[in-house]
């Protein structure tokens, strides 16, 4: 039975009752009397244990608890929160040859993100390739290609701004949250290890600290191969997910898949090799032409959200996300009409490819 906490008004309501009950005579509900005085403040106290008791209890089991106490039921299945990570990437700088750029060197973006470079590079040819990593943990380290960065303190003959490289900057993540540590405690309690199971797969690849979604293709290149495709939904850019985290995810799940994980190379037959594979989808945008009724920023938002929600539950990778569903989600967003006129079939994602939501067009 769960615990349901009285207001202030009921527990004042009971405890002068009480009074009355067990003192003749007695009139606590009299303004300016002691007792009633001495009943409030019973009644204040006996709301804050209340309190604490409520919310006591949602600590006693996995699925409800948050903070430490989340963190304490998740270390039973070996479950941890995952750490903030920094992103890192290359970028290019440009100036006069011969320029020495020293480690430590510091580029910062518009938005206050600040970077230093790892190594000493020298420009040749009147550019150099600069290797970054932020300074501050977090998903807001995270840079598309082609971002361009400010010098804090550089060198006299450069450029005034570096471009970030066509990986961009990855890998950044924030510290995980109570939500994200409970789903993967709970997918830990309800898909144990297997030994190579395909819940194997998906926990492995959610605990590399970057990864937020994970699908996993066993057999995706026949006998002895298994394909993951992975997202961090803090990256920006025609993936879902940065280079760097394809990498982690494929040196973490490396070092625990089992051996036999082995596929035959297509260009040696006879010969295997590692059949494992991280793979992060190419966002293939979905755009929507549509027009609802009352027609208003609140509804369109609420429109966006609702297909925004949608394509985040329901796409897959090479999959596809049911033109029906997307009547529903519109239709559930509040509005008494739309007409839709793109798309008008069902979309399917090619190979190595996901649909996302692309942009909605209000005529």
């Amino acid at each position: 039975m769960p615990l349901t906490r009285p207001t202030l008004a009921e527990l004042n309501s009971r405890s002068q009752a009480d009074v009355v009950t067990r003192l003749a005579g007695a009139t606590p509900a009299l303004p300016r009397s002691i007792l009633g005085s001495l009943v409030s403040a019973l009644a204040g106290v006996l709301h804050g244990l209340f309190g604490f008791h409520v919310e006591q209890s949602k600590q006693d089991v996995p699925y409800t608890a948050t903070g430490i106490d989340l963190e304490r039921w998740a270390s039973i299945w070996s479950v941890t929160r995952k750490q903030p990570t920094t992103s890192s990437g290359a970028a290019a700088a440009s100036g006069a040859s011969g320029i020495a750029i020293p480690a430590g060197t510091r580029v910062r973006s518009d938005a206050g993100a600040v970077y230093e470079t790892t190594s000493l590079v020298t420009t040749a040819g009147g550019a150099a390739e600069l290797s970054l990593v932020a300074i501050a943990a977090g998903a807001a380290g995270n840079q598309v290609a082609g971002a361009v960065l400010s010098w804090v303190n550089a060198p006299s003959g450069l450029a005034a701004t570096v471009t970030v490289g066509a990986g961009g900057l990855g890998g950044g993540a924030d510290l995980e949250s109570d939500d994200g540590l409970r789903a993967r405690m709970l997918q830990r309690i309800q898909a144990p290890g297997h030994g190579g199971s395909a819940d194997d797969y998906r926990t492995w690849a959610l605990d590399v600290a970057p990864i937020t979604r994970a699908w996993v293709f066993p057999l995706y290149d026949g006998p002895g191969s298994v394909r993951v495709y992975v997202a961090n939904d803090a990256h920006d850019g025609p993936t879902l997910a940065s280079a760097g985290d394809v990498a982690a995810v494929q040196s973490y799940i490396d070092a625990r898949k089992p051996v036999t994980v082995l596929k035959e190379d297509p260009s040696n037959p006879g010969t295997y090799i590692n059949g494992f594979e991280a793979v992060a989808p190419i966002a293939a945008p979905v755009n929507y032409v549509l027009s609802i009724v009352p027609d208003t920023a609140e509804n369109r938002a609420a429109v966006e959200a609702a297909l925004a929600e949608l394509y985040y539950r329901d796409a897959v990778p090479e999959g596809a996300v049911s033109h029906n569903k997307s009547l529903v989600a519109i239709g559930s967003a509040g509005i008494d009409d739309f007409t839709l006129t793109a798309p008008t079939s069902t979309p399917t994602a090619d190979a190595g490819e996901i649909l996302t939501l692309g942009t909605v067009t209000w005529p």
